[in-house]
């Protein structure tokens, strides 16, 4: 697996619960009031419930799927952030004929990770055949619930997995590590937002998509180091830089419905719902 990685010291000790793990707009407009009116409330879209399970169908294009996250270690009194780019565990993927990645809504949890939500979940990962979740600890989803609706991912690492600070003893004094992502919000359609300044990803909510359905569009934009502001390290690795999307379909009642990754007009990866209980 090729891997790209980004470095650099930040001292958000004290930002841990601030607004830069929210979107920068928080209250939700007149406009998107007169759209929940017609469609629902955007909680209708993402049930989350202790007991839920989703059960979704992997399919893999002719090129390897990607992911593109930041994750983030403790070090000293701040942070040390990574930016990873790599490719989906495509060999376990050849190993099983039918890929499936199942989820399930297996607790409340009052800290998720560096946040506290008041609507904060833990997410059991049954079946994972492609690693999405590879390495994870644990994950969770971050309900909010006031302001503008938002759902985020928290995924915890455990601590040995730290390139941050290791020596002759190890790292065992190091903190979890992390990694946050936005699966959706409620807004007008033609709103995107990001999570962080830094982030790889921004989200974009297209609007409606039939009946009872939300499309929103997750953008990543092609790694350039110049125009980086950021100290990059420079890994090969055939289209792991460039640009992609996710599109994302959430029906009412049941949540995400399915996921399309795309290079441009080129296919990398699915997921679809096959079941939901």
């Amino acid at each position: 697996m090729c891997k790209k990685m980004i470095i650099i010291a930040c001292l958000l000790a004290c930002m841990v619960f601030s607004c830069d793990y929210a979107p920068k707009t928080l209250a939700i407009s007149q406009k998107s009031q007169g759209l929940l009116a017609q469609i629902g409330l955007p909680e209708n879209y993402f049930p989350c419930e202790v007991g839920n399970e989703w059960t979704y169908d992997i399919k893999i294009g002719s090129k390897y799927p990607l992911y593109r996250n930041i994750t983030k270690w403790p070090l000293g009194d701040g942070e040390i952030s990574y930016l990873n780019c790599g490719y989906l565990a495509i060999m376990e993927t050849e190993k099983v004929q039918n890929p499936k990645l199942i989820l399930k809504v297996k607790q409340k949890a009052e800290k998720q990770g560096p946040l506290e939500y008041p609507n904060g979940y833990e997410i059991e990962i049954i079946q994972d055949d492609i690693g999405i979740y590879r390495d994870a600890e644990q994950v969770f989803w971050c309900i909010s619930k006031s302001g503008r609706y938002q759902v985020i991912e928290v995924v915890t690492y455990p601590s040995f997995r730290s390139p941050a600070r290791s020596g002759q003893w190890g790292s065992w004094d190091n903190g979890n590590g992390y990694t946050m992502k936005l699966l959706m919000f409620g807004e007008s359609p033609g709103i995107m937002i990001s999570i962080e300044s830094h982030s790889p990803a921004k989200l974009y909510f297209n609007g409606p998509a039939g009946n009872n359905k939300l499309e929103f569009i997750r953008i990543y934009e092609k790694t350039n180091d110049d125009d980086n502001d950021l100290p990059t390290k420079k890994t090969a690795g055939e289209h792991l830089d460039s640009a992609f999307t996710e599109k994302l379909l959430y029906e009412k009642g049941k949540g995400l419905e399915s996921l399309v990754q795309m290079m441009g007009d080129e296919f990398l990866m699915s997921w679809s719902l096959s079941s939901f209980k």
